[in-house]
């Protein structure tokens, strides 16, 4: 893969619900094959060369998090064509890339992480000046 790879990568897993929803399937099993999604996620991270992972998959109405002592993400990718961090790292957030993908959480596959590290080799960062 040509340009940068990022360090961190953070992901804000949406769509399960949704995606059961339209197929007509019990949540459980989506959340089941939402789990095994992020095993695929995280070993096709390690295959692009990407060192640390944050998977953020629950709002903060459903679960009290801290954010102390976090990394701080270069490329945050969002699931399910929502366009918001939802309270994700807000604070190490302030410098990330972002990368909204229009596949909901089960239907990610791996095409749609190399788009979006790619999308983040082709960036000028800036942060912030």
């Amino acid at each position: 893969m040509t340009g940068a790879v990022p360090e961190h990568v953070g992901i804000i897993v949406d769509g399960n619900r949704r995606w059961a929803g339209r197929r007509g399937l019990d949540l459980d099993l989506a959340y089941d094959h939402g789990a095994r999604k992020a095993v695929d996620v995280l070993r096709w991270c390690e295959e692009l060369g990407v060192r640390a992972v944050t998977l953020w998959l629950l709002p903060l109405a459903n679960l009290d998090r801290a954010e102390r002592g976090q990394l701080t993400p270069d490329l945050i990718i969002r699931t399910a064509g929502e366009q918001r961090l939802s309270g994700f790292l807000l604070w190490q957030a302030v410098h990330s890339e972002l990368y909204f993908c229009r596949a909901p959480w089960p239907r990610l596959r791996r095409r749609h992480l190399v788009r979006a590290v790619r999308a983040y080799g082709r960036r000028q960062r800036t942060f912030g000046t």
